[in-house]
């Protein structure tokens, strides 16, 4: 009888102390949404199918839809407790979308989903232990599966990385990087020092991941997982290529965050706002450098630093990355507040 107990108190003390480890992690979904009536259902269906170990919530927005969308983002709300919905008044965009997602939100980890697409069985806990092994501030699949209506995969992009971490040169190198499709898991205080998403454009998740890498952070990429990822017709984001809307705002971001770059290269940067549809051109052809990697590691210190609220520390560090020759006016402007900071305290 002894021997029962002792076998029926490790039993609860396991599984006590399985939950309080788990629960070192929130983690919210945030689905930006527009007119996705058709897909949605298949989309918040792909979380539940998780079995996630750890306490989670799923947070869509819907950007004025046209169509049943938010009539079916109510109905899942009322049918999982952990489903929260927003509403904008007005359309402005995915980018915004998801800003709104994560201001709603309460996870120190977010996996930013897209409503037409659908994550593979068995992902999500292997992303978040990967996260916790690696260090990295984001963690991905290894393959993105493209499919039209019936899940047959049509063809696929694999993230293939220098020890399986995507960072800043891997961004700059291939177009086949997380940040292309934005669906990863990442943490809060990446998004923070990255400032966020921009506005409503087709590109809006590669120059979200682009500030992610220029910020410090990097991806691990999980081998041997994939998730689902619907090509449509006449998608956002092949709209705003058209427009030639992708490449004027993709080159925006490369000339707020010019400090990772070369001098060489901020001087192209600056030609290249004369006629910003020949940026393209200008990333397929790598005509581009960086800053030694001596300073992009005092700058990433210093943005490590400025979010934990240790503001002379990041001052230093930022100092001397402009010093080893990281500069753009962006730079010049954070080292300008902290300096402030620094004689206020």
């Amino acid at each position: 009888m002894n021997i029962k107990f002792f076998l029926i108190f490790i039993s609860l003390y396991v599984s006590i102390y399985s939950e309080v480890l788990n629960s070192r992690h929130f983690i919210s979904f945030i689905i930006p949404c527009y007119n996705c009536e058709k897909t949605i259902k298949e989309t918040i269906e792909s979380i539940y199918n998780q079995k996630i170990n750890y306490p989670f919530e799923v947070v869509c927005t819907d950007d004025h839809s046209a169509d049943r969308t938010l009539w079916l983002l109510r109905f899942f709300e009322k049918k999982y407790d952990n489903l929260h919905v927003v509403v904008h008044e007005k359309n402005l965009g995915g980018g915004p979308a998801s800003n709104t997602c994560i201001k709603h939100s309460q996870g120190d980890l977010l996996f930013r989903l897209d409503s037409d697409n659908m994550l593979a069985e068995n992902t999500i806990n292997r992303l978040v232990e990967l996260l916790d092994n690696t260090g990295c501030d984001g963690a991905s699949v290894e393959e993105l599966r493209f499919f039209f209506t019936d899940k047959i995969k049509h063809d696929s992009w694999f993230y293939e990385a220098k020890n399986n971490i995507c960072d800043l040169f891997h961004i700059l190198e291939t177009v086949a990087d997380p940040a292309s499709s934005g669906n990863y898991l990442f943490t809060r205080e990446s998004y923070l020092r990255a400032g966020g998403y921009g506005d409503g454009h087709g590109a809006d998740t590669f120059c979200f991941g682009f500030k992610q890498y220029a910020t410090g952070s990097r991806i691990a990429v999980l081998k041997n997982s994939f998730y689902w990822h619907r090509l449509t017709p006449n998608s956002y984001w092949q709209r705003e290529e058209a427009k030639g809307t992708n490449n004027i705002k993709t080159l925006e971001i490369f000339s707020e965050f010019e400090e990772v770059f070369s001098d060489e290269t901020r001087k192209l940067l600056q030609e290249l706002k004369k006629n910003p549809r020949d940026f393209s051109s200008f990333l397929s052809q790598r005509r581009y450098t960086s800053v030694s990697n001596e300073a992009l590691k005092e700058l990433f210190l210093g943005h490590n630093l400025k979010q934990k609220g240790l503001f002379f520390d990041a001052l230093v560090h930022f100092k001397m990355a402009r010093e080893l020759g990281c500069r753009s006016n962006r730079l010049d402007r954070i080292i300008f507040t902290l300096e402030n900071q620094v004689v206020k305290n």
